[in-house]
């Protein structure tokens, strides 16, 4: 892995993390259904590039670094966050939500029916888990063209499976559906060479470069507005075109992190996405409440404005700043 590559994916995950942030803030139904199309694929792609075997003498050692990746965090970072919503936040939010239901949501790690609505976004840790478990056994296959058609098959029963038990546990539907970007990812990191010269050859023409991503990007805005996306609740339109705007976004957004180059705020959110995605509900929720009491706005009229989503998004993660130095103090710092 070079240097140049890390700030790539950092930088890649810092987008995609604003964006999550971002994508929950507003209520701009263009600008979600945009984010959606791809942000979280973008997530499972990182993640299966950057898997590494070697890292893993078997599979007990695999479940365990994943169990203390993971769930661990998964378990703290929302007891934290029930604890806030049964004690605080229920009074101004959610007041209709059972505390046993959502609490039997997170035992399980499955937003089916709104169980996990006291923080949704925690359902991607143990989705992310899942799929890690998944995928460990596909890459025990020789050839990658086999990982990478066996990954697809498995996205094909993962969207015949979300319409007759998108309940399962621990997020298996969504897993599935997912496999297929983890299992891209996985086929591209035996391409580092061929990688390394696209880096090479956007960076030395890099006027032409951005003119070209500003061209994909509004072709990406343009053609997102097929699909209406929401993969926590196994929601994907037509599984065609949401494979194809989610690659063709993770494309975009990854030739877009080589040309911004080095980003120390971006690569700080990139290397602390998990602790962000897991904090930034209850976060962005208060600073709603403290900005609509303080600008005299009703909340819908704020998440309706762009740019003031644009800025809270900003705000919340400032905001998370503290809470990420006091996570790696005392823990290893999490990255999706």
């Amino acid at each position: 892995m070079t240097t140049e590559r890390n700030h790539t994916i950092d930088n890649l995950r810092g987008l995609a993390i604003f964006l999550m942030v971002l994508g929950h803030i507003t209520r701009t139904a263009w600008l979600r259904q945009y984010i959606y199309s791809f942000h979280i694929p973008v997530f499972f792609f990182i993640s299966g590039y950057l898997y590494n075997p070697e890292k893993f003498s078997s599979f007990v050692v695999f479940l365990k670094r994943k169990f203390k990746g993971l769930i661990v965090p998964y378990l703290i970072l929302g007891g934290f966050t029930y604890l806030y919503w049964l004690i605080v936040e229920s009074r101004f939010r959610g007041s209709d939500l059972n505390p046993l239901q959502q609490l039997l949501g997170f035992a399980l790690g499955s937003n089916y029916g709104f169980f996990l609505d006291f923080n949704c976004p925690l359902w991607f840790f143990p989705c992310l888990f899942s799929m890690g478990i998944i995928y460990y056994f596909v890459d025990k296959l020789k050839s990658p063209i086999y990982k990478i058609l066996v990954s697809f098959s498995i996205f094909m029963v993962g969207v015949l499976v979300k319409d007759v038990c998108p309940w399962l546990p621990f997020g298996i539907c969504a897993a599935m559906i997912g496999l297929a970007f983890y299992g891209m990812g996985g086929y591209l990191r035996n391409y580092q060479t061929l990688l390394c010269k696209v880096r090479r050859m956007i960076c030395g023409h890099k006027l032409l470069s951005v003119f070209v991503v500003a061209l994909m990007l509004i072709a990406q805005f343009a053609c997102s507005s097929f699909s209406v996306v929401d993969l926590a609740n196994c929601i994907i339109g037509n599984p065609v075109t949401y494979l194809g705007l989610a690659v063709f976004g993770t494309i975009v957004y990854w030739m877009a992190s080589v040309l911004i180059g080095q980003s120390r705020m971006l690569e700080w959110a990139g290397k602390n996405s998990l602790v962000i995605c897991a904090l930034h509900g209850p976060v962005y929720r208060a600073l709603l409440f403290i900005i609509s009491s303080v600008i005299r706005l009703q909340l819908d009229d704020i998440r309706s404005n762009v740019l003031l989503c644009v800025v809270i998004s900003v705000l919340t993660i400032g905001t998370i700043t503290p809470f990420v130095y006091a996570w790696n103090k005392w823990g290893k710092p999490l990255t999706i």
